[in-house]
């Protein structure tokens, strides 16, 4: 008898969880209809292709060559093992429309466990944005506290990416951010600011004053003479 007869194949995202620290097996999942009721063989053999599939993209699926489910069930090349226990294990598995086999009940977890995995991988992509805010305003002479900084974080990164972003290097992209520094408080309005900057050869850090003359220092680029900032 033909368990799959009837249903659509499942249409699923391409999550990947292989960098994700565990696998969410809980006793839900192992006391429910995909656990419960098989002998033993295919208990073993239907855990370690849920675990298996957790590592797998998508993941909660598997291939459904049989040489290959023989492996992740565990039972290495023993196909015949395999064929013994496979039609109670493949009973609680779907398929998909790219050709796997799906376990249904552990696919919440999978949906949990990638949601924890963006919000986490997020956090990780602020602190990093966090970092370089503050580095490039401890660059410039500001002295402020990094809470302070991080309060004024999104309004620099706006000011720093409507001049040029990533392409905006150097004595230039520290001229704007001594800029902004000013105009939100973090640098007093007409005092200096520390720009990198080359002098007679040689890679410095320029104390600028507002509106100070700038001849004879070019910008870390070597392209000409830095403007005023102020």
């Amino acid at each position: 008898m033909d368990d799959h007869a009837g249903h659509e194949p499942l249409d699923l995202e391409p999550h990947d969880l292989r960098a994700y620290p565990r696998a969410l097996v809980d006793q839900d999942l192992l006391t429910g209809p995909a656990f419960a009721g098989l002998s033993d063989g295919a208990f073993r053999a239907q855990m370690h292709l849920a675990l298996a599939a957790w590592r797998q993209v998508p993941a909660g699926t598997v291939p459904m060559a049989h040489v290959s489910l023989a492996q992740l069930a565990g039972l290495g090349r023993d196909v015949a093992a395999w064929a013994a226990v496979a039609d109670e294990c493949l009973a609680h598995w779907r398929e998909t429309v790219d050709g796997r086999w799906a376990l249904p009940a552990l696919l919440p977890a999978v949906i949990e466990a990638a949601e924890r995995q963006g919000t986490g991988r997020a956090a990780a992509r602020e602190r990093k944005r966090m970092e370089r805010v503050r580095a490039l305003m401890r660059k410039i002479g500001v002295r402020a506290a990094n809470a302070e900084i991080d309060r004024h974080a999104a309004r620099i990164l706006e000011h720093i990416e409507a001049r040029g972003g990533d392409a905006l290097r150097g004595a230039r992209r520290a001229e704007e951010a001594a800029w902004i520094a000013r105009e939100l408080g973090l640098l007093p309005r007409g005092g200096g600011a520390l720009l990198p900057g080359r002098q007679g050869g040689q890679f410095v850090q320029v104390a600028v004053a507002a509106g100070k003359d700038l001849s004879g220092v070019t910008d870390a680029t070597g392209h000409g003479q830095m403007r005023d900032t102020a």
